[in-house]
């Protein structure tokens, strides 16, 4: 009947949101935990939250609608605003991947990866944004997964055609032995939604295609450290992403 259809859908509905909710509840916790160490360590450090917090801001693979899509632009020109702002005043803006809508109905995942396709696209960031590092739960892109296979090689360098978007490793790479091919399915966990390992990689062609220099290195290693201070040349493992010639 029409009735128990309709309640049905109202169910269906809440059950949307209470995710929403406790998963837009505990990435904040974890942005706050973050925030908190940057300003232990005299970083002048606010957080920024997407999400539901910005009109029209959609999770990854809602309506292609060209309402919707405005929307979505729009909610993403109020970020990368809110952002610029913060930089101005000498903030460090610390943004995070956010559960919000997918539609009036039902709930989804805007990961840290699709928000980066989207600063680095973004011509109100063109000025604020350089390089993009990706840190990741291994060293970089290996040439088939390092968690099943011992003998997987770490690729230290690819390059983007920005005309195709088609990766390929860098023929100059220093070890002649590494295989021209490679396996991007390697760092992701059962409970990461956003793609692991291979969003990451799509959203860093997206980033070289704009200009950007790209890096993914792994999380609390030396290398990692070392790319964020801009020291590349001293870094003994990541992955460089850069466009091809």
């Amino acid at each position: 009947s029409s009735s128990s259809s309709s309640s049905s859908v109202q169910k269906r509905k809440r059950f949307q949101m209470e995710a929403l909710s406790k998963t837009r509840h505990s990435v904040q916790k974890l942005n706050a935990a973050m925030v908190g160490t940057l300003l232990d360590h005299g970083v002048n450090a606010c957080n920024i939250s997407p999400g539901v917090s910005l009109p029209g801001m959609r999770a990854y693979g809602s309506s292609t609608n060209n309402k919707t899509n405005r929307g979505s632009v729009a909610a993403m020109d109020l970020l990368c605003e809110s952002i610029n702002q913060a930089l101005d005043a000498g903030l460090l803006p610390v943004i995070h991947g956010d559960a919000c809508l997918l539609d009036d109905n039902h709930a989804g995942i805007l990961g840290g990866d699709t928000l980066v396709e989207g600063l680095v696209s973004s011509e109100k960031m063109k000025d604020n944004v350089h390089k993009v590092i990706f840190i990741s739960d291994i060293a970089g892109v290996f040439t088939s997964d390092p968690k099943i296979n011992k003998d997987a090689r770490l690729i230290r360098s690819l390059k983007v055609d920005v005309t195709t978007g088609e990766v390929t490793i860098d023929n100059n790479d220093d070890d002649d032995n590494v295989a021209n091919e490679m396996d991007v399915s390697g760092s992701s966990h059962a409970h990461d939604v956003t793609g692991g390992l291979k969003a990451k990689l799509c959203s860093a062609v997206t980033a070289v295609q704009c200009g950007k220099e790209v890096v993914i290195a792994k999380c609390c290693s030396t290398s990692a450290e070392k790319y964020i201070q801009g020291d590349s040349s001293s870094a003994e493992e990541g992955t460089l992403i850069f466009k091809k010639l």
